[in-house]
C-alpha cells in the first residue's frame, strides 16, 4: 500500500522496449564518519504501482581521475556508489523493477546492501549537489552473465535521480545484483 503523501515514480520509455525510471530525492543528508563528512546520502523513492518504494544511495565526495585502457575520450572520474535497503519499501522497488522490466517478482528481497563502481561522465562530480552528475555504474559478478552497466543521473537541484538503461540485455544481471539471487 503507498503512503498517500509520497511523490509518483515514473516510467518513461522514449524508445519502445528501453524504460527510464525517474525516481524523486525524498531526503538527503550529510554522510558523516564521526566528524568528517565524506558524502552525501539520497533517499529515493514514492509511488509505482501503487506501492510505496524507496532505496538509500550514499555518493562519496572523493572521486579520482579514471584510469582506463584505452583512455576514454573525455576525461572522467570513478568512485565507488553504495545503494542500500530501507526496509520493505525497498523490496517493493525491486518487484517493481522487475515487473517494469517483465521479470518475475515472487520472493525477491532487495540486498541490504549493493556497492557499485561508478564513472562520472561530462564532468567532473564534485562537489556533490553544485551540479547533475551523470553516472556509468558497472555491476560485476562471479560469471561473464552478472555483468551489467546502466545510467544514473543525480540532480539535487531538481530532485530526481533517474535511472536510465544502457542496454535492456543488463537488466537480468542487475536484478540478480540488487536481490542477490544467483551472486
Amino acid at each position: 500500500m503507498a503512503q498517500p503523501d509520497l511523490p509518483s515514480v515514473t516510467v518513461q520509455s522514449e524508445v519502445e522496449g528501453w524504460y527510464d525510471i525517474v525516481f524523486p530525492i525524498l531526503a538527503r543528508a550529510p554522510a558523516m564518519d564521526g566528524d568528517k563528512k565524506w558524502g552525501t546520502i539520497i533517499k529515493i523513492g514514492g509511488v509505482l504501482d501503487g506501492r510505496t518504494v524507496e532505496w538509500g544511495l550514499a555518493i562519496p565526495d572523493e572521486w579520482e581521475e579514471a584510469k582506463m585502457t584505452p583512455p576514454p575520450p573525455i576525461k572522467s572520474w570513478a568512485s565507488v556508489v553504495l545503494f542500500g535497503r530501507v526496509g520493505t519499501t525497498s523490496d517493493n522497488l525491486v518487484r517493481s523493477l522487475a515487473r517494469v522490466y517483465q521479470f518475475p517478482t515472487a520472493g525477491l528481497v532487495a540486498r541490504d546492501e549493493v556497492e557499485l563502481d561508478a564513472i562520472s561522465i561530462f564532468a567532473d562530480p564534485r562537489p556533490i549537489g553544485s551540479k547533475p552528475i551523470h553516472l556509468k555504474m558497472f555491476v560485476h559478478g562471479k560469471k561473464a552473465e552478472d555483468y551489467a552497466e546502466f545510467f544514473l543521473n543525480v540532480d539535487l537541484s531538481a530532485g530526481t535521480v533517474k535511472l536510465n538503461e544502457k542496454d535492456p540485455e543488463y537488466r537480468a544481471a542487475m536484478l540478480r545484483a540488487f536481490t542477490g539471487d544467483g551472486q
